[in-house]
């Protein structure tokens, strides 16, 4: 695979993330759930039957949703959970805690992950005109794909230890005949901040890829002798000492006896 592919599949990896960091982003106040909660249960009272639905949708910093009862009364919700007056369950505090540092941290992903773009474009720009491609831009680009990878993990697993779990205890107690617990489900922004941190580790490694980190010098191939070898190590020398060559040292060789 020749540079040019290599950076074109980047771009379109880190443009995946981009687009799977917005959205999840965006529907912070519950138009993009980060959990979700569709259950039906039926009551039967003698002849009369109760159906009851509760549909809900819980973004980062909100929640909306309804509760349906028959025969066709909808009760309508929404709003965020630092509001007491909308939100006064046992779970709306932590919500607003756990929300509040996923948004940060989505944040800070998107940043790196533009950051990476611009990175690749100008080393995708070098391969095309066959100038010289340093070594920091492809330690950048890495380090940028990287601080996504990393903010997306610590976004989905805040957001699955600090909310998820509390929704799901509250709803396992609010009734005593029916546990809607277990109808309570990770959403579609926890699945796009996981396919986010999937796109941008893959891109990571793929702008990586022939970084060398063994000591010994590298040659320079001759049929791409415009391009600089990267390496993670400072380079060793082979030095000589009373007959034995030992690798890695870092001073010059001692004068050749006469």
């Amino acid at each position: 695979m020749n540079a040019n592919t290599r950076h074109n599949i980047s771009l379109f990896l880190l443009g995946a993330t981009v687009i799977f960091g917005i959205v999840a982003y965006v529907g912070a106040q519950g138009d993009i759930g980060w959990s979700t909660l569709d259950a039906t249960y039926e009551v039967n009272f003698g002849s009369t039957t109760t159906r009851t639905q509760y549909v809900f949708d819980y973004g980062l910093l909100g929640f909306k949703g309804f509760i349906e009862s028959s025969p066709g009364t909808r009760d309508s919700t929404n709003g965020q959970y630092d509001d007491d007056d909308k939100c006064s369950a046992d779970y709306c505090h932590k919500c607003h805690d756990a929300g509040a540092s996923t948004v940060t941290m989505l944040t800070i992903g998107l940043v790196a992950s533009i950051i990476a773009v611009a990175v690749v474009l100008m080393r995708k720009n070098d391969a095309q005109s066959n100038s010289d491609n340093s070594c920091s831009k492809k330690f950048l680009a890495m380090a940028a794909c990287g601080t996504m990878g990393v903010a997306s993990l610590a976004s989905w697993t805040t957001w699955a230890g600090g909310c998820h779990e509390e929704i799901v205890s509250y709803f396992k107690n609010v009734n005593d005949t029916f546990d809607l617990g277990d109808y309570v489900q990770l959403g579609a922004g926890f699945a796009l901040a996981v396919l986010a941190m999937a796109f941008s580790i893959a891109a990571g490694v793929n702008e990586g890829k022939n970084v060398k980190t063994h000591l010994l010098p590298i040659k320079k191939s001759p049929n791409n002798s415009n391009q600089k070898p990267c390496h993670l190590a400072t380079p060793g020398l082979r030095i000589k000492v009373q007959g034995t060559h030992i690798r890695g040292a870092h001073r010059p060789p001692s004068p050749a006896t006469p």
